[in-house]
């Protein structure tokens, strides 16, 4: 095999698949040459990628705070800010006493419920 190989390659076949006529010029055919390009346009790309993932994880850690924005909260839509009014800072009133709440007797009670028959 590898001797059919090097025989192909000596008669002018590509050195990556031994099949194809090369190229004019370059040691690859035509398809070889685009799946190489194809290489390495990938690995560039990855190496790319890494030093970007690297320059991110160099960087420090830090929380995001979000802002109002971030809260849907915008000055649109906010809700307005609460003025303090004299009902904040007066007492409350003084509850009314019982003895006063003729509600809670009714009119006609004879105490019925509590006499044995």
């Amino acid at each position: 095999m590898v001797q059919l190989r090097t025989y192909s390659v000596a008669e002018g076949g590509c050195r990556r698949c031994a099949y194809r006529k090369r190229a004019p010029g370059d040691f690859l055919c035509d398809r070889c040459r685009e799946d190489r390009d194809i290489e390495r346009g990938q690995k560039r790309q990855d190496a790319l990628d890494a030093a970007v993932i690297d320059e991110f994880a160099a960087k420090p850690d830090r929380a995001h705070e979000p802002s109002n924005l971030d809260c849907g909260v915008s000055p649109w839509n906010a809700r307005p800010r609460k003025e303090p009014s004299a009902a904040y800072w007066s007492p409350l009133p003084d509850p009314e006493p019982k003895s006063e709440q003729l509600w809670r007797e009714s009119l006609s009670d004879l105490g019925w419920r509590y006499s044995r028959h």
